[in-house]
């Protein structure tokens, strides 16, 4: 009994009938998740010999150590030197015994003394080096067995949430989204599902993604006399078309499908008791608008109409609540935002550039605790730089919604994995549109994501492009900080050599960044951090058309802490700073803060 392992084998004695079992069980099982037959393989996982997954490289190491031992000992009285040499390699890894073990047989003067000791080591030495290489086949089977287990276990407890009270509820629908959409892109499992793009892993994230948006439309269907039931009719119809690729079990297929059919039969009948009363809506139309012409007509001829200056509306006030703000590659800019939000972007062309490569991307939640904001300089000939920073930020936008707005409880490391395979996916995109286009190959873009969570700010940060923040230092004054680092020679030479940006700017170019988004010179591997902010911590974010020009921190800072500013002010102040010291490139900017 070694290591609680019962083996009438040796160490040095072949397991390979047992390999082969593991290897072919193992294999089954991996067929069995890709084909989504979970009972099946966790049921070939089973199968897999108990020996194999028991065996560790402990239990190799005591018993070569002990071989060792017993050769030392016999010839412990030869006083030779080659004996304590031997005697070294007690209680190693099987590789050091292995290479002590070929150090020794090297030793043919030594050995020649001792009679037999020679053909003894180099038996034991044939032996630890079988099992060596034994030893590594048999840890991937065990490291192989550990990953399936936990993935098919893991999917199992997923899919026992799929019952037909929880599909009605579009929270718990969410969570099911999460957990697949966790599980198909945890690395451990990518081998799995060989990134299968049609893995029935991908189709359920994707069914109850518009499963969700479903129940969302079912809680306003028939709200309105003018709802479009033709749509959500043939919407719950191919939604039933996907059922069978989901690869659910019988039962739990079957009350799905019962729960689309409940769902197309109600709307169905909405849809009939509407027909029934569009003639009644006719008729209320028409006296409706007859009335009105009447009402018109008297406050034409008999009111008294203000001829005075209109007041002009808040705008802020009429957008409230607003989820999505983009501001596209040219200059334009708006104020409104939340309640508790004070925000205002823009992005200029410049004085010496024809066409705007910056792109910006701003959206809220409804009451503004959660908001994404995305700014990209794009790089690249025929106005491809244009289409990079705006795939980035389009994809941004678009994935930060699904990922981050739309589950409550997220810590932040699973925050700052979000944000990290937001980026990549903007990277695949630009790659994907550079591949089909040959006058677009190696566009790229910087990217800032940064993402407000209530009283934190989380943000991933690729290329040349800046994230500052403004915070009470300890005689509670504002001050200006640089939150992110350049990815640049210039950045790369300021961290190195440990000097000013000034300084740095003496010795080498300012405008060749190191990483982009889209561009595969170098791997893309973006910056993520998180820190808290107060309610008057300014946020700024900008393009390196404002940093380039306007080189003093301290400045932007006096800007940002100005108190006879609005924010609107702050942002026009710094883009024609930057105009005034030149403006040579884009400037883009995205200043906010919490009220």
């Amino acid at each position: 009994m070694l290591w609680g392992v019962s083996c009438d084998y040796a160490p040095y004695e072949s397991y390979e009938d047992e390999i082969i079992t593991s290897n072919i069980k193992i294999t089954n099982a991996e067929n069995s998740i890709r084909e989504g037959r979970l009972n099946d393989a966790l049921e070939n996982l089973s199968d897999v010999p108990q020996l194999v997954l028991e065996i560790n490289e402990m239990w190799y190491k005591d018993y070569y150590t002990n071989q060792i031992k017993d050769i030392s000992s016999e010839y412990k009285d030869s006083n030779n030197s080659i004996i304590t040499e031997l005697d070294s390699a007690k209680y190693k890894n099987l590789g050091e015994m292995i290479a002590i073990l070929d150090a020794v047989l090297l030793r043919k003067e030594d050995m020649a003394q001792l009679g037999g000791f020679q053909e003894k080591v180099s038996t034991l030495n044939s032996n630890i080096s079988s099992s060596y290489l034994e030893y590594g086949i048999i840890y991937k089977i065990q490291e192989d067995y550990k990953k399936l287990s936990d993935l098919s276990n893991k999917l199992k407890i997923i899919e026992s949430k799929i019952t037909p009270e929880n599909i009605e509820n579009p929270e718990i629908i969410l969570t099911i989204v999460k957990d697949y959409t966790i599980a198909q892109d945890d690395p451990n499992y990518t081998s799995i599902f060989q990134g299968n793009e049609n893995s029935w892993v991908r189709k359920r994230v994707s069914f109850f993604n518009e499963l969700y948006d479903m129940s969302l439309d079912m809680e306003t269907v028939g709200s309105t006399k003018d709802y479009n039931y033709d749509a959500i009719l043939y919407d719950l119809q191919s939604l039933e078309q996907k059922v069978s690729d989901l690869k659910l079990e019988p039962n739990t297929e079957a009350f799905v499908r019962e729960s689309l059919n409940t769902k197309k039969a109600y709307v169905a009948e909405l849809k009939g008791d509407h027909g029934k009363l569009k003639y009644t809506y006719i008729l209320i139309l028409v006296v409706s608008s007859i009335v009105a012409i009447f009402a018109l007509v008297y406050i034409f001829f008999f009111s008294n109409r203000n001829k005075g200056k209109v007041e002009e509306s808040d705008v802020s006030k009429l957008l409230e609540g607003r989820t999505l703000l983009i501001f596209d590659s040219r200059k334009f800019g708006n104020s409104a935002h939340p309640k508790n939000l004070e925000v205002y972007a823009e992005s200029d062309v410049g004085l010496k550039r024809e066409l705007n490569e910056d792109s910006i991307g701003i959206t809220f939640n409804r009451d503004g605790s959660k908001g994404l904001f995305v700014l990209a300089d794009g790089m690249g000939g025929h106005n491809a730089g244009e289409v990079a920073s705006k795939i980035a930020i389009e994809t941004v936008l678009e994935d930060g919604k699904k990922e981050l707005f739309d589950y409550q409880e997220l810590n932040g490391i699973e925050i700052k994995d979000i944000l990290r395979n937001i980026v990549y996916n903007a990277h695949e995109e630009i790659l994907c549109v550079s591949k089909s286009n040959p006058s677009m190959c190696d566009m790229g873009t910087t990217l800032e994501v940064v993402f407000l969570n209530k009283d934190h700010i989380y943000y991933a940060h690729v290329g040349d492009s800046r994230i500052y923040t403004t915070y009470a230092d300890g005689n509670s004054e504002e001050r200006i900080s640089r939150v992110t680092t350049d990815h640049s020679e210039l950045g790369a030479y300021m961290e190195r050599c440990g000097v000013t940006e000034a300084e740095a700017r003496k010795n080498v170019p300012s405008n060749v960044i190191t990483q982009a988004v889209g561009i595969t010179s170098t791997p893309l591997n973006p910056d993520v951090g998180d820190f808290h902010i107060g309610k008057n911590n300014w946020i700024l974010i900008c393009s390196d058309g404002l940093s380039d020009m306007v080189q003093d921190d301290s400045y932007i800072g006096k800007v940002l802490i100005h108190n006879k500013l609005d924010v609107v002010s702050k942002v026009k102040e710094l883009i024609q700073a930057a105009k005034n010291m030149g403006g040579n490139d884009n400037i883009s900017l995205i200043l906010f803060r919490r009220r």
